[in-house]
């Protein structure tokens, strides 16, 4: 998204609108949100792994 804005910018001298702003704001938070719930999950997953205790099959 980043590389896209700057080559409108530079090679078509394509200003971005407020939208287009607005647009990517939201969609570069719900991608950190994502990510930081993925990690937190994982974290969990990992607490969660530790804390049964084996078979003894």
């Amino acid at each position: 998204m980043i590389w896209a804005t700057a080559v409108g910018w530079l090679v078509f001298s394509e200003v971005p609108g407020p939208w287009v702003v607005g647009g990517a704001t939201l969609v570069i938070a719900a991608g950190l949100f994502v990510i930081f719930r993925e990690h937190r999950l994982g974290i969990d997953r990992t607490r969660a792994r530790r804390a049964q205790t084996p078979s003894k099959a």
